[in-house]
């Protein structure tokens, strides 16, 4: 997984750019966007299956929350392991970029 500090400003709206490197075909996400001001948990899961030899391709997920958050949060992006392979390196998933609006 991986947290954010807290950001600061709100947020509205989350964007990831994301892409497969690898031959693995079941890709999937949980992203939490926290208000620490209230403890507000906002849950996207992002779940998806490619073709074993399409890679490098760009896809945009887009996300507008519900309740926007006016102030302090985090952002947490957790691999969900989708086959439930045991062995590592498997669902793997390449974040290039994420962005937000307040």
């Amino acid at each position: 997984s991986l947290t954010s500090p807290t950001l600061n400003g709100g947020i509205s709206k989350f964007t990831m750019l994301y892409t497969k490197m690898f031959t693995d075909t079941k890709l999937g996400v949980t992203i939490t966007i926290t208000d620490v001001a209230t403890g507000a948990k906002y849950t996207k899961v992002l779940s998806v299956e490619l073709p074993k030899d399409e890679k490098y391709q760009v896809y945009t997920l887009e996300w507008v929350l519900d309740t926007p958050i006016t102030g302090d949060f985090t952002i947490e992006i957790v691999n969900d392991c989708p086959s439930a392979n045991t062995s590592s390196n498997k669902d793997r998933i390449t974040v290039l970029d994420i962005s937000w609006i307040a």
